[in-house]
């Protein structure tokens, strides 16, 4: 009788053990479901960002056009310009030396 009861006290605490790995094991898989999902919201806010600063350097991008375009233009204008006006100026020996007098 004696190790039948002994039988039965191993047997009972080896099926108690196996329950409480079957429901570690259970809350195991539930947080790992639960990081899952939270994982994959994380991958698509990820995702959605990336999209965002993409569209944001576009825009960036074609708003810097926009405001150098002009100036640019101005520039290559104002270039022109100062090329048609220039003149050759010659100059005799005796009034180069006065130049340079009043250029000091």
């Amino acid at each position: 009788m004696q190790k039948e009861d002994a039988i039965l006290k191993t047997l009972r605490r080896i099926e108690d053990h196996q329950a409480s790995l079957d429901r570690d094991l259970e809350k195991d898989r539930r947080d790992i479901q639960d990081v899952l999902i939270r994982l994959q919201t994380l991958e698509e806010e990820v995702r959605q960002t990336r999209k965002a600063v993409n569209t944001n350097i576009d825009r960036v991008r074609d708003r810097v056009v926009e405001a150098v375009e002009p100036v640019l233009d101005i520039t290559e204008d104002l270039k022109i310009g100062i090329n048609n006006k220039k003149k050759v100026l010659l100059l005799k020996e005796k009034s180069k030396s006065w130049l340079k007098k009043i250029w000091r």
